[in-house]
């Protein structure tokens, strides 16, 4: 299926709930298209600034003045010549000039399947600007649309930032009407609804929101929908713009809107009755609603069988707890309650310790941030190098600062362990945060020992209840407690038995599978 198809069957498919967000004031332009072709071109010549890419070529039927209008690096040369050029030829010889020639070309001449007519100047621009060709008539108030846009574009490559061992290998790309087509490709459901906005009032960028019918909650696209139409931007170049823009609570460290760059995991989310939005020109889609459990999941977990899916489920979340806390009481023991470390390794630890400059806490904070500052350098640079840099930079900073006495062996293993662990949350952005607040639980650590970890702990875990994600709570299934739902978070059930889709997604058609015994 071409772009051009996909484009026509998304509109057709949008229907009457098609809506436009924040944009620019001169594409909401109601005035009617003049029927003289040069004030046609002035307004939008002036408009675009007389842009140096924008062409116009004559075309002359019978006696009558044609102008098409397009940008030169937006639409298809091929796509041009097929759809406009060459039957433009056809129409002179079948052309008798006592028909009206609008309709004519229209009707006759024109691919119906590709065109649409207009009637508004801000139509006209809109058209031009997303790379279709506007075809004006001397002496008629209203003008054809073409949907010839094309323009280069990433292939289909495997994620890079969610990589598994088993499952699918392609990955959205940066073309909206591709990452449609891969989702489409997977779930080959009548009920799937397409409804398409543009948001952004310089950048007009395309958003695609994805449900099934019969499945998603109704409220919660109501409550999506307010929100988008309230958003008032300059821009939306990439989905964590939209991302921040219409989360529950913009000072949480938590992300409420799971990201993923894997139509596979997208669609095994639409069939959980959840809601999928499309960002053009970025590979990553938004999943809502989110609960925690989701961010510590990965797609494989369902490829695989399922005694080895929960122990590795269960193994991150005890990375999640390590990352968060692991620091933390290294610094409660070796300042507060050494006296709970064992005897057999207190000596070591006192031994190693009396050489160190810095407190329990300075040490930590030093390593940690030297830790961040790598991680950070081996991302930033080319991938040969970046590895390099954090395997061979890691092991001689370690080394060189106990050699020198200036951290304990113990800190650094405790350092290595919180990065393991942080390396095994599958989920980038819920990994941040998680990065971020082993500091604060360390100072408090720091201030209070034992109890400030729990004092940490409560803080923590009330703010995770009382978080939501569009009306769902994060901390679904734990609290509240929904034990039909625990069968998908700290295990993995076997999929026979996991016959009602989840709660924390409030889908109105409760079962996703039939019962053994009722076949």
């Amino acid at each position: 299926m071409s772009i051009s198809s996909l484009l026509h069957s998304l509109r057709k498919s949008s229907g009457k709930n098609k809506q436009t967000g924040a944009k620019s004031p001169l594409l909401d332009d109601q005035t009617r298209i003049s029927p003289s072709l040069s004030v046609n071109l002035n307004w939008l010549k002036d408009c675009l600034g007389q842009a140096p890419d924008l062409v116009v070529k004559d075309i002359t039927i019978g006696q009558v003045g044609l102008k098409a209008v397009y940008f030169e690096e937006l639409v298809s040369n091929s796509l041009i010549n097929d759809l406009l050029y060459g039957p433009m030829v056809d129409a002179n010889a079948l052309f008798k000039g006592q028909e009206d020639l609008f309709e004519f070309i229209k009707e006759k001449i024109l691919n119906a399947g590709q065109l649409r007519e207009i009637t508004t100047s801000g139509k006209a621009l809109e058209a031009v600007i997303f790379g279709e060709t506007v075809l004006f008539f001397e002496g008629y108030s209203k003008a054809l649309v073409m949907d010839t846009k094309s323009w280069e574009t990433r292939g289909v490559e495997e994620p890079k930032d969610e990589v598994t061992i088993r499952g699918a290998r392609d990955g959205f790309t940066e073309n909206i009407m591709t990452n449609l087509a891969l989702i489409r490709r997977r779930l080959r459901d009548p009920g799937l609804r397409v409804y398409r906005m543009t948001l952004g009032e310089r950048t007009n960028t395309p958003v695609i929101v994805l449900y099934l019918k019969e499945i998603a909650k109704q409220e919660i696209f109501d409550e999506l929908l307010n929100r988008l139409n309230k958003v008032q931007i300059d821009g939306v170049l990439e989905s964590g713009t939209l991302e921040q823009l219409i989360e529950d609570n913009i000072y949480s460290p938590f992300p409420q809107i799971l990201v993923s760059e894997r139509p596979d995991k997208a669609v095994a989310h639409l069939l959980e009755g959840r809601y999928v939005i499309l960002t053009d020109a970025t590979p990553f889609a938004l999943i809502l609603p989110a609960t925690m459990a989701q961010f510590i999941s990965s797609p494989e977990d369902y490829y695989e069988r399922w005694i080895t899916a929960s122990t590795i489920r269960f193994l991150r979340y005890a990375a999640v707890f390590m990352s968060m806390f692991l620091p933390a009481i290294y610094i409660a023991l070796t300042s507060f309650h050494y006296h709970l470390i064992p005897s057999r390794l207190i000596n070591q630890v006192a031994e190693a310790r009396n050489v160190v400059p810095f407190t329990p806490f300075a040490e930590a904070v030093i390593m940690e941030l030297t830790l961040e500052l790598l991680r950070e350098a081996s991302v930033r640079l080319p991938a040969s190098v970046g590895q390099t840099i954090g395997v061979v930079g890691g092991i001689i900073l370690g080394n060189a600062a106990i050699q020198a006495g200036l951290f304990s062996p113990l800190l650094v293993i405790v350092v290595s362990l919180t990065a393991i662990s942080t390396f095994i949350i599958p989920n980038y952005n819920f990994g941040l945060a998680v990065r971020f607040l082993r500091f604060p639980i360390a100072f408090i650590s720091a201030l209070f020992g034992g109890f400030g970890i729990i004092i940490a702990w409560i803080i923590l875990t009330t703010h995770l209840v009382t978080l939501e994600s569009f009306g769902v709570p994060y901390a679904s299934p734990f609290a509240p407690l929904r034990l039909g739902d625990l069968k998908d978070t700290l295990i993995r059930a076997p999929i026979s038995s996991m016959i009602k889709r989840p709660k924390s997604a409030r889908a109105q058609d409760k079962r996703r599978q039939v019962q053994k015994n009722e076949n």
